[in-house]
């Protein structure tokens, strides 16, 4: 499947800009400024939205009418290239701050457990019968705690269940 255009992204903007605009005519300078895009890609939309050459001779320019480009800008986005465009979009940027977030959570450095025995839980982990309450000053401290329950439990199973069911 061919890359779609990355003006796509853009379209609201796009849009937009095309209604603002008086002039009722856009020639290929204008399109490179709305769309974001280089000389020959500019070529390419104007030729799709269907110009009119003005002027005469060698020097005679392409144009088309800003209600024509508003129109076929419009009609583009109701096609199925360009919703699945957008929704591909949507998911990669999903994606993306979802490693963001993970890369941010893997990013905390968290110390090794520090007791040897269930009894040497630190003392901003206070662990009653159906209550566990931990003080910490931010996250990496809070992970660190929780990693001490963790591996306190796992040092000394019985202990532990007696601890949280007593």
């Amino acid at each position: 499947m061919p890359a779609k255009p990355h003006w796509f992204r853009n379209f609201a903007t796009i849009e937009h800009t095309l209604s603002a605009i008086t002039d009722p005519l856009l020639d290929r300078v204008a399109i490179e400024y709305i769309f974001g895009v280089s000389q020959s890609e500019a070529g390419r939309i104007l030729r799709r939205i269907g110009p009119v050459r003005a002027g005469a001779g060698p020097r005679a320019t392409q144009i088309v009418f800003r209600r024509q480009a508003l129109t076929w800008v419009r009609k583009l986005a109701r096609t199925d290239d360009f919703q699945y465009e957008v929704r591909r979009v949507e998911r990669v940027g999903a994606h993306l701050a979802e490693a963001g977030r993970e890369i941010a959570a893997r990013s905390i450095a968290v110390p090794p457990a520090r007791s040897e025995a269930f009894a040497d839980l630190p003392a901003n982990i206070e662990l009653t019968a159906g209550r566990l309450v931990v003080t910490f000053a931010g996250a990496p401290e809070l992970l660190q705690a929780l990693n001490e329950v963790v591996r306190a439990a796992a040092r000394d199973f019985p202990r532990f269940q007696s601890a949280c069911e007593n």
